[in-house]
């Protein structure tokens, strides 16, 4: 490591005749080593990830290069010059006796550090469905928000967004896209915990249980007066490929009539007064919405 001056050139130039047994120099004190991180802005990347029930979550952080740097303590002061090492003599007091100065040198080592980042912002992600060789079988596209450096996600929802048909998965991969990461972000659940979640999973249940889990939400919904958002759920039922009783197609019906898609209204109506025939419990109420809602002519 570089050095100060020699000691001898600096009493040359700072000191006054003394005795000759001592010497005024800068004696080294201490050195320790110091990293520092280069200069930002610094790639993000996911750290501690999570998986609590049906939730996954992470944190963000910032990877930041750090390099190293020794940095020696120096002390002015007098120091013994006799070759016995037995000095006497006055020590007349000279300017900067005392002072301390610090020379710092890099060492050539770097190294990376994450830092938990408080960033906010809307990172485009996929939830990808995996086999046992870790091989995509199937994807959905989705915007995971990233608040104050946190990601959470519930992954159910996701996983019923996956395309109809979708086997089970071994597991499943929640890709981000951070910004400047250096590549794709992804949490990834073990097989054991995502056994567990796909349990819970009505798209993966035997049919009674599915159904028993969609009639629930749907009746929430029906309660709610929320019809837009009960039709993907009568949507799920029929899908399962069970006998439905006639009500079922009516109420279908009655709420693609009150979200507003008139025409697949009528026709599942229709469909309902077919079905129960002219004398079904809802007959007259269906034929009263078709009449209200017959085009004019």
């Amino acid at each position: 490591m570089r050095r100060l001056l020699s000691p001898l050139i600096l009493l040359a130039a700072a000191a006054p005749a003394v005795a000759a047994d001592y010497l005024p120099m800068w004696v080294p004190k201490g050195t320790e080593s110091r990293w520092e991180a280069v200069k930002g802005p610094y790639p993000l990347a996911l750290d501690r990830r999570h998986l609590d029930g049906d939730t996954v979550s992470a944190v963000v952080v910032e990877r930041r290069l750090e390099q190293e740097s020794e940095r020696t303590r120096y002390r002015f002061e007098w120091t013994c010059n006799a070759p016995d090492g037995g000095c006497s003599g006055d020590r007349p007091r000279i300017p900067d006796l005392g002072r301390t100065r610090y020379e710092e040198e890099p060492t050539g080592r770097t190294r990376w550090q994450s830092v938990a980042s408080s960033e906010s912002f809307d990172a485009p992600a996929s939830l990808q469905a995996l086999d046992a060789a870790g091989a995509t079988i199937a994807s959905v596209a989705t915007v995971v928000p990233v608040r104050g450096g946190t990601v959470s996600v519930a992954l159910l929802p996701l996983l019923e967004r996956l395309p109809e048909g979708t086997p089970q998965p071994a597991t499943v991969r929640l890709v981000l896209t951070l910004p400047r990461a250096d590549g794709p972000a992804g949490i990834k659940p073990s097989p054991e915990q995502f056994a567990a979640l796909a349990a819970r999973t009505p798209r993966w249940m035997a049919p009674a249980a599915r159904l028993a889990v969609y009639r629930e939400e749907l009746k929430a919904r029906l309660l709610a007066e929320d019809h837009a958002g009960a039709l993907p759920l009568f949507e799920k039922i029929a899908a399962v490929g069970e006998p439905l009783p006639a009500v079922f197609t009516y109420r279908w019906g009655l709420s693609l009539m009150k979200a507003g898609r008139t025409a697949d209204g009528r026709a599942r109506l229709q469909a309902y007064l077919k079905q129960a025939g002219a004398q079904g419990p809802d007959a007259e109420a269906a034929r009263r919405w078709l009449k209200a809602s017959a085009p004019a002519r």
